[in-house]
């Protein structure tokens, strides 16, 4: 039986694949060399370089027989025509990766075990589908906390702060034993349904593994539909039994195209295992019609998309470690996390690493469901990919140029929107003014809604817990219609389903292993310090720059006040008569009209008591003059006197207004920094963001051993995952 050598074939090929614009991407051709579009203009001009040198053997053609000349002329065509339909393939190929590019995910714990109560410290790598180049276009990315019975315990969105999505979800005290899931997504990738991107938690009790359904026999050569490979040392041969001349194998790993060659039932194609790239590999075979007719998948292990990192123990009082990467490249830099539990947490759950999951997992549909396996059996391995297809792209369309347009954009910030409507026909209102406020903020704006009713408030970027007081108004100041706030939307997510193979020992969390573990230390329960930034009602703040006149915290406290009627007196232009605050302006000089009453955004019943209010629960006083009160709609022609309180949330009496709506969406979570955790399971240190090539470690003088856990990724898309145990 004949046979391809891939090294050679990948060579006559790597002249088409140039010829397209790469964007950057990471592409094999000859073994794992990187090439990147910085090498192009060399590779133009090697290409220009011969088609000049194509120019001159024609015209040198022309002084011999014209028989010869024809033959010559014939075969080169033939060579050019048979390139073109190799290019358009690959073209295709680019094509569908530059229109709907992905992105994947993973979400590396502090820990794999944790108690009820506990906090999961994490950070999120976001990484490009195709190079696992890490990226940051997408602002935030997602959370969330699933429990045994597959509610959400939590959810949160963590935004990009330096190139690093760091964040924490805390599990609730009462929270059952059982196998929790964390799911992660972005925008881009969240309809990505088959690639669940979920690992397993372990809190409390008795918990079960997975079982894996691979075979432990399982053998090589791997069969069927037509396709197969053997693995024969360092060596891949893949063969067909399906007859015909015309049949081409095409070879890729993550879209990525190294192989396009012709197969046969007697010319098969061989692979040696260090020159194709790192990762799930799928086999395509193709008649002349560009027709799949069979794929086999398979696993290249060859380390090329690895990187290396060293770690060192410092002799010193203190637990030190040094951490070294040797093998570098030219201007790459690495992105670490790094967690190291204490001995109590040693004997649990080993989940998969960030090697595991980008290679293999993430691209296995039943990925999520195999959060276990490692790659350290190449059989269980085998059994996984045999039977399965690639899907991330739909080759099959894409071959053909039926490209898939993605439904999602990457995030790259936060919209509040929704729709304005008559009250009795719900027919769309088009010019209403809408106004959004957030006294707590400092935030106002307002926005006019389109032919359908629809307003949109862009480029928003809140913190979690933040609240907006929306209210509609016709243009004509009617404010009889129904104001809608679009609702977030998040993909649904479904637990895998878990097989119990084995029993996991109860935690153990009784006060004698605690005591035992931290003997001679002082654990106190974390205690979260807030403040309030004084004089909060000076520069910066865009609702109180809007007011003609604020009082913030500080100036309120320097008043000694026992009331808010005292502080309104000190207002130049208000004046208080019979328990109502009036509001000298252009419109009302002599002030008839009471102003209005808002607190925290909601403009209250013109007989509401403003005693009722607490002049330590006050935070902020605003005045807005006629002229001003724009964003208070028709109810501030007479003024409005905005009192925020500290906690934000003043709901002592509803509104219950169509054209008023208060809204407060998922925003992005505070920046909180690692702290010791009390409990049986001990996160000694975290740090989702190593800067430096040392780090000290706090411990308990009963020191008897950790486990680290290092993982990351380079700025070329290599990555890192290393385990040491300590004693």
């Amino acid at each position: 039986m004949g046979k391809n050598t891939a090294s050679s074939t990948l060579d006559a090929n790597a002249l088409l694949l140039f010829l397209l614009p790469m964007n950057d991407h990471k592409c094999w051709f000859t073994g794992t060399k990187v090439i990147k579009k910085r090498n192009l203009a060399f590779l133009y001009g090697k290409i220009l370089h011969s088609f000049l040198f194509f120019v001159f053997l024609q015209k040198t053609f022309l002084f011999m027989n014209r028989y010869f000349l024809s033959a010559i002329m014939l075969f080169l065509t033939a060579v050019l025509t048979h390139a073109q339909t190799n290019n358009m393939l690959i073209d295709r190929i680019i094509r569908q990766l530059q229109m709907a590019p992905q992105e994947k995910t993973y979400v590396h714990t502090d820990a794999a075990d944790y108690a009820p109560g506990d906090r999961i410290w994490l950070k999120v790598y976001v990484l490009n589908a195709l190079s696992h180049e890490p990226v940051d276009e997408s602002r935030y990315a997602y959370v969330e906390l699933y429990g045994p019975d597959g509610r959400m315990a939590d959810r949160k969105r963590i935004i990009c702060r330096d190139g690093v999505y760091a964040g924490y979800l805390d599990i609730p005290a009462n929270a059952a034993n059982g196998v929790y899931w964390l799911h992660s997504y972005t925008r881009l990738s969240q309809d990505m349904v088959k690639y669940q991107d979920a690992k397993p938690l372990y809190v409390g009790g008795v918990t079960a593994r997975h079982k894996s359904s691979a075979k432990k026999d399982a053998k090589t050569p791997v069969a069927g539909s037509g396709l197969r490979y053997e693995r024969t040392g360092k060596t891949i041969r893949v063969s067909t039994s399906l007859v015909g001349d015309s049949l081409m194998l095409l070879a890729h790993c993550r879209a990525y195209p190294f192989y396009l060659g012709k197969i046969s039932r007697q010319q098969s194609v061989v692979f040696h295992s260090d020159s194709i790239p790192q990762g799930v590999v799928s086999l395509l075979l193709m008649n002349g019609q560009a027709e799949i007719l069979a794929e086999r998948l398979l696993f290249s292990d060859n380390g090329s998309e690895l990187c290396r990192l060293q770690v060192a123990r410092e002799m010193s009082d203190s637990l030190r470690l040094a951490l070294s990467i040797a093998d570098l490249h030219e201007g790459e830099q690495a992105d670490i996390s790094v967690a190291v539990t204490a001995a109590a947490s040693q004997q649990r759950h080993r989940v998969s690493s960030i090697v595991d999951h980008m290679l293999l997992l993430s691209d296995v549909e039943e990925g999520a469901e195999r959060v276990g396996l490692r790659r350290g059996s190449q059989a269980d391995v085998d059994s996984l990919l045999a039977g399965q297809r690639w899907t991330r792209y739909d080759m099959s369309r894409m071959l053909k140029g039926n490209f898939v347009v993605p439904k999602t954009i990457r995030e790259t910030s936060q919209t509040i929107g929704g729709r304005v409507r008559t009250l009795l026909m719900r027919k769309p209102v088009e010019g209403a003014t809408v106004s959004l406020i957030s006294p707590q903020a400092g935030v106002a704006a307002s926005a006019v809604t389109d032919a359908a009713g629809k307003f949109f408030f862009p480029d928003m970027d809140f913190q979690e817990g933040t609240q907006y007081v929306l209210r509609a108004a016709k243009n004509t100041g009617n404010e009889r219609v129904e104001l809608v706030v679009d609702e977030q939307n998040f993909p649904p997510f479904s637990v895998p389903k878990t097989t119990a193979t084995e029993s996991v020992p109860e935690r153990i969390s009784s006060d004698e292993e605690h005591s035992a573990t931290y003997a001679r230390s002082i654990h106190l329960q974390n205690v979260d310090v807030t403040g309030t930034r004084r004089n909060s009602a000076t520069k910066g703040n865009i609702f109180s720059e809007m007011s003609d006149m604020s009082f913030g915290l500080h100036q309120i406290e320097e008043m000694d006040a026992t009331c808010l009627h005292e502080v309104l007196r000190h207002i130049p232009g208000v004046f208080v008569r019979d328990n109502r605050c009036y509001v000298r302006a252009a419109t009302s000089i002599y002030g008839d009209n009471p102003a209005a009453i808002a607190i925290d955004g909601i403009i209250v019943d013109e007989e509401y008591d403003l005693d009722n209010i607490q002049m330590q629960d006050v935070a902020r006083v605003d005045v807005f003059k006629t002229g001003t009160t724009v964003i208070w709609g028709s109810a501030g022609g007479s003024g409005v006197i905005s009192i925020t309180t500290k906690a934000g949330n003043y709901t002592e009496k509803e509104v219950d207004m169509p054209n008023i709506k208060r809204y407060t969406p998922l925003g992005y979570q505070r920046a909180t920094p690692f702290a010791l955790m009390p409990g049986a399971q001990q996160t000694l240190y975290w740090n989702p963001h190593v800067t430096s090539n040392r780090i000290a470690v706090c411990r308990a003088d009963t020191f008897t051993g950790c486990r680290i856990v290092i993982e990351g990724v380079t700025t070329e898309g290599r990555l890192i995952h290393e385990e040491i145990e300590l004693e």
